[in-house]
């Protein structure tokens, strides 16, 4: 994404998605040749954005005037606060009632984009005192205390469209007087098969809404749902005026066994210019057996599939922006909606299958105009398909130079792993913040009084009134049958498996 921004982001921080905390920053400059609304030009420069992306230059002003936009921009590209900026401008706070629905394909995006919205709505109370209130309702978290909310009439709703229309069939969410619809990465939601259910979701929706469908490849939608999606769009292409700033390698290997030990002394080879990066992998036994072996060579690497719980998943993410975790193996689905500041390598352990999930995999790095790599792991006859996938777009491959060997030898292949995967269950604990209880407090009971390892403890999440431990599964039982007749910070407690 082409910003300058006037605050440093360390690896935990996102170029896009944070907007935490900003300091004054002066006004935008002119931009006589663009018709660029003066309010979203100063809500660009409140969230310290000094000049305005090539689709947020497009996209702003045509939203703003209440067009309907079909926009194809890169991943990383600002998309966004493209659409957040005019459209939550455009919300008159009174009468309390959904505005703005944002639907994303996966909970990861979702969140990102309902914090950046928060911080969007935050600036906006600042300003002219207006309060518009951001809510999320996604897959895989608590649908009762998600409903709840909903039914509070929230101004915008950031949700993925399965969550969305269980939503309005049970009359939690009510959008009878939604004014815009937002489909953020809308072919993946195509790729991903949520065709059927945005079909049932718009069938629902009011007539006459603004909408905005933003893209990083093109897509084809089903006939019905893009006569009533895009009718008189303002079709916007920025795809060619973004920089590339990636180099797109290819790790030759010469069968399909060793690809994990040359991956691993590649990494080693690189590690004083690649501090970090993204693995992708096709299936989530791919994804254990590579975290597998890596560890075995004293690699920090950690896996990120979709079996995970939210709470474990959020652990690992924040380990991994927080510079804590070197490596993050993951499958598409799960690594959907990651966005990390300056993340400087993305890997294809397992070549992609098609061009859109090649760009997508290569949009998680070389954002705000930074350089970064793409490798792609060829074993042979897979380079020729490779180098055909790619040419459309423009991408050169060019071939990683010989690595010397630097790893110690193993006796099993690394499809075996000597041991399987640690995996984790998120237990509940009816004590949190208001009995004064720590992260301490709650290790020491599990290690001294239950008898756990401090490897079998994985995130540790305290709330108001309860806290969130994740268990490796094979101590859960004894965690269950145990803590009840102990004590956490000399204080009785309930367990049981929490709801994630």
């Amino acid at each position: 994404m082409i910003l300058d921004h006037s605050t440093d982001h360390s690896p935990d921080h996102a170029v896009e998605h944070s907007l935490e905390e900003f300091s004054e920053h002066p006004p935008l400059p002119v931009l006589p040749e663009v018709p660029f609304p003066a309010p979203c030009l100063a809500l660009l420069a409140a969230l310290g954005f000094t000049h305005p992306t090539p689709v947020q230059l497009a996209a702003i002003p045509a939203l703003a005037a209440g067009e309907t936009v079909h926009a194809l921009a890169p991943t990383g590209s600002g998309k966004t606060l493209a659409f957040l900026i005019p459209l939550m401008l455009r919300i008159d706070a009174e009468p309390a009632r959904t505005r703005l629905l944002i639907l994303a394909p996966t909970r990861e995006l979702g969140a990102q984009i309902a914090r950046v919205a928060e911080g969007v709505a935050e600036r906006l109370r600042a300003h002219d005192g207006r309060s518009l209130r951001v809510r999320t309702a996604f897959g895989g978290q608590r649908a009762d205390t998600q409903k709840l909310e909903l039914q509070k009439n929230p101004h915008i709703v950031v949700a993925t469209p399965g969550r969305a229309l269980d939503c309005l069939r049970t009359e939690a969410l009510d959008l009878h007087g939604l004014d815009a619809v937002v489909l953020d990465e809308a072919d993946l939601m195509l790729s991903m098969g949520f065709g059927g259910q945005m079909e049932s979701l718009f069938r629902k929706l009011p007539s006459g809404l603004q909408t905005a469908l933003f893209s990083a490849t093109e897509s084809a939608l089903p006939g019905a749902l893009e006569n009533r999606l895009l009718r008189d769009a303002r079709n916007i292409d920025v795809r060619e005026e973004t920089p590339k700033e990636r180099t797109h390698e290819l790790l030759r290997v010469a069968n399909g066994g060793e690809r994990h030990r040359r991956l691993a002394e590649a990494l080693h080879a690189i590690e004083g210019d690649v501090p970090f990066g993204l693995i992708f992998c096709q299936t989530r036994e791919g994804v254990h057996a590579l975290v597998a072996y890596f560890k075995s060579q004293g690699l920090s690497a950690e896996a990120l599939s979709g079996e995970l719980g939210q709470i474990q998943r959020d652990s690992i993410l924040r380990r991994f922006k927080a510079g804590a975790l070197r490596w993050l193996v993951a499958t598409n689905i799960a690594a959907r909606g990651i966005d990390v500041s300056a993340l400087p390598l993305v890997v294809n352990f397992d070549l992609p299958s098609t061009l859109a999930e090649y760009v997508h995999r290569a949009g998680r790095t070389g954002r705000a105009g930074r350089s970064a790599r793409v490798l792609n792991v060829c074993p042979p006859g897979s380079e020729t398909f490779l180098r055909a996938l790619v040419k459309d777009e423009g991408i050169t491959l060019r071939q990683l130079p010989k690595i010397a060997t630097t790893l110690v030898e193993e006796a099993q292949t690394p499809s075996t792993p000597s041991a399987p995967p640690v995996s984790f269950r998120t237990l509940h604990l009816n004590r949190g913040k208001s009995d004064k209880v720590r992260a301490g407090d709650v290790v020491g009971a599990l290690t001294q009084q239950v008898g756990l390892a401090k490897e079998d403890i994985g995130g540790i999440f305290i709330f108001d009134h309860f806290t969130h431990v994740e268990v490796s599964t094979k101590q859960v039982s004894a965690v269950l049958s145990t803590l009840p007749k102990s004590r956490v910070k000399n204080l009785t407690v309930k367990v049981s498996e929490a709801n994630v």
